[in-house]
């Protein structure tokens, strides 16, 4: 087994899942060794205080659904019942006492008899991937010759029994993914065999116990995803057998102590996601072997240090952080290097530090403080598959050389100050599935060519300088999932042949000059769920096919100029949250059935030609926060239930013709920010509920038909600092002494 497991180091440290099930098979052969040599086939007729002990265990099995258990029958009433011989997942020794119990992935439910502890010759155990559930029971700790206690994906809880670490044969404990919580037992440091400990997701807290730096023998530590606290203990980075160390997030915190001494044999360490500081110190070049590096979502400062050239890195993840400082050129002389992931710090330099990194599969340096242009060099990075430089400061053109990385699946450019066209050689890249070069200062068209790039997922181009028309044949991209165009100077129609890319997500083509309709085609995108073409030209009706697009969210198509009615059919979207179809030419009632969408956090139909009675149904959207349908021929009376929408932080009602009073349960809106009724025939006085409204900053009810004194409860609103207006109504009676925070905007009094 040493053999198998010293092959297990030289694996690439990004294997760690496939090494992690390498050592769980390895070990679950284990009880077929017994002094190195396969064990002689078992003796007949079991003996008959073990076989009580496992009908104990089996009465703790509350469901089996794959009847598995029913092979156990009690020798008292079936004679021919031998555990040893036929009763599932049972083994035993050349005594026929039970060796071993493996009954992995059999959906039993329940709990672990005690029993189990009193078994003398039980050397391995495995009741993984089940849905056992309730405390271990520490009589597990009486079975002196387990090596092997596999009980991971149960529903374990409560702590880990202390009498585990009784436990001095174990080599291989596999409690991961349960419910265990307390402290981890610092009496597993009396379990000196141990070769292997996977902990990992659960709900252990306190600290990792320095004791486990006494399991000289341990090669892998896993206790990910726990609740972990305080400092890393020096003595587990000093274990010299130790090559697979993953204590990823936790909430882990202090520096990293290294010494000269520290992680001889490491090929792996993953400390991401914890709160660790401090800096990364000279002496990781200790670590010679190691191959895998994650140290991610930190709060890491300092540089990058020099020392990780002396390494056998693969694998680099130093994401998250506030490190600084530029990337050493150095790691680029580690041959083996190929992903390089240190993206949300605020590292500085050119990209030129990177150009030997030849062997390259992945780079990523999002958000950071890089500058200058993207390197020619790049171009000769054969095997790079990933490239992210977005949301840097890098300027220049795209060198059109970064065609010949033919192998690029994910190319993301986005958020710098790159100019010149997007070129169009990008077309031969056939394995790309995503391309971003958003928030740019790119000219020129869209390629034609990329339609050829037939595995996009995803192209973003939006916010760029970029003109001509939406290729029309981009509907050959049938993998396409987004499409993110906005903000440009596109002009033309939307083509037809988009609506042939069924498998759209995400269409946003907003804020361009696009003319032409909205085509009834739009039902063939059935899985589309953001549609945003607000600021253009389109014109003719909405149409009602869009009905059909079930999972929309969002519908963004103001300010173009549309015609017609509200299609009805926009009641049958109930996945919609946002629907904006402001400033247009849009005309009839507003649809009832929009009242359906109760799942609507914004509605927006402002500035358009809709009449009829104000829509009461209104009141039935609970979750709406921001409601504009201001400026329409609206009719009638607010409604007195307008104060059963609590959730609203916008309310624009202004320039209509309502009439009536302001309904007294305005005052329940207290999340209210901002609040228009200007210009309608409004009468009556101003609600002292209104002084409720404790968040407003605007409030205006200008030009109405309200009369009375002005209520010195609106002198009460304290956040009420951009605008009021009370103007060209009919108040009467003395100003009352008014006392606002600071404001631009206030005096509309006339």
């Amino acid at each position: 087994m040493m053999v198998s497991l010293q092959f297990c180091r030289t694996l690439p440290g990004h294997c760690r899942i496939r090494l992690h099930c390498f050592i769980a098979v390895v070990f679950s052969l284990l009880p077929l060794l017994v002094d190195g040599q396969v064990a002689s086939p078992p003796r007949a007729l079991c003996n008959e205080e073990d076989t009580q002990l496992l009908l104990e265990f089996k009465q703790g099995i509350t469901e089996d659904p794959l009847g598995l258990l029913s092979t156990w029958y009690d020798p008292n009433t079936n004679a021919s019942s031998d555990c040893c011989i036929n009763w599932m997942g049972v083994s035993c020794d050349n005594s026929s006492r039970v060796q071993s119990l493996q009954l992995p992935e059999l959906q039993l439910a329940g709990s672990i008899s005690a029993s189990l502890g009193s078994l003398p010759s039980l050397a391995s155990l495995d009741l993984s991937f089940n849905l056992l559930s309730g405390p271990l029971p520490p009589q597990l700790g009486n079975s002196s010759l387990l090596h092997t206690l596999h009980l991971q994906q149960n529903l374990f809880s409560g702590p880990i029994p202390l009498e585990l670490g009784q436990l001095y044969s174990l080599l291989s404990l596999n409690l991961a993914h349960n419910n265990f919580s307390a402290p981890i037992p610092s009496s597993l440091r009396n379990c000196t065999a141990l070769l292997s400990v996977d902990l990992s997701y659960n709900n252990l807290t306190g600290p990792i116990p320095s004791e486990l730096g006494n399991l000289t023998s341990l090669e892998i530590l896993l206790l990910t995803d726990n609740k972990l606290s305080g400092a890393i203990p020096p003595s587990i980075l000093l274990l010299q057998s130790l090559y697979f160390l993953n204590i990823s997030t936790n909430l882990l915190s202090g520096s990293i102590e290294l010494s000269s001494t520290s992680c001889k044999a490491l090929v792996t360490l993953d400390i991401s996601n914890n709160m660790l500081d401090g800096s990364l110190s000279d002496s990781i070049a200790a670590c010679s072997q190691l191959q895998m590096l994650a140290l991610g979502q930190n709060k890491l400062k300092g540089t990058i240090p020099r020392a990780l050239m002396n390494s056998s890195l693969i694998y680099l993840d130093l994401s998250n952080n506030t490190l600084t400082g530029t990337f050493p050129s150095e790691l680029c002389d580690i041959p083996t290097l190929l992903f390089i992931y240190i993206p949300w710090n605020s590292l500085s330099g050119e990209l030129s530090a990177f150009i030997n990194c030849t062997s390259l599969n992945t780079l990523f340096t999002t958000f950071n403080l890089f500058t200058g242009p993207i390197p020619l060099e790049f171009a000769t990075f054969r095997d790079l598959q990933f490239l992210s430089i977005s949301s840097n400061s890098h300027s220049g053109t795209i060198p059109t050389s970064l065609a010949n990385c033919t192998g690029l699946q994910g190319l993301l450019l986005s958020e710098n100050n790159l100019t010149g066209s997007t070129p169009s050689e990008f077309g031969s890249l056939v394995f790309l599935q995503g391309l971003a070069i958003s928030c740019n200062q790119l000219s020129g068209t869209i390629p034609p060519s990329l339609v050829n790039c037939s595995n996009l997922t995803f192209l973003y181009l939006d916010e760029n300088n970029l003109e001509g028309h939406i290729p029309s044949e981009i509907g050959k991209l049938n993998l396409l999932t987004s499409l993110k165009l906005f903000l440009n100077h596109l002009t033309g129609p939307i083509p037809k042949s988009i609506y042939n890319c069924t498998s759209l997500l995400t269409l946003e083509v907003a804020q361009n000059q696009l003319n032409g309709t909205l085509s009834s085609q739009i039902q063939d995108l059935g899985n589309l769920q953001v549609l945003s073409a607000f600021q253009n030209q389109l014109t003719g009706s909405i149409p009602a096919e869009i009905g059909d697009c079930k999972d929309l969210w969002s519908v963004w198509l103001h300010n173009n100029f549309f015609t017609g009615e509200i299609p009805s059919t926009l009641g049958s979207l109930t996945m919609l949250e946002e629907l904006d179809l402001g400033e247009n030419a849009l005309s009839g009632p507003f649809p009832s059935a929009i009242a359906r969408l109760t799942k609507l956090t914004w509605l927006a139909l402002t500035d358009n030609r809709l009449n009829g009675s104000f829509p009461s149904e209104v009141v039935n959207l609970s979750k709406v926060a921001y409601l504009s349908l201001g400026y329409n021929l609206f009719t009638g009376e607010i409604p007195e239930a307008i104060g059963n929408l609590t959730e609203l932080v916008l309310l624009r009602l202004s320039h209509s013709f309502l009439e009536g009073p302001i309904p007294t349960s305005i005052g329940q809106l207290k999340r209210l920010v901002r609040l228009y009724l200007g210009g309608n025939q409004l009468s009556g006085r101003i609600p002292s509920t209104i002084a409720n409204c404790s968040s407003l900053i605007r409030l205006d009810l200008g030009d109405n038909r309200l009369s009375g004194d002005l209520p010195s409860a609106i002198g009460k609103l304290p956040n009420l600092a951009e605008l009021l207006n009370v103007s060209f109504n009919q108040f009467s009676g003395i100003i009352p002494s008014w006392s606002f925070p600071t404001a631009s905007n206030h005096g509309h009094l006339s």
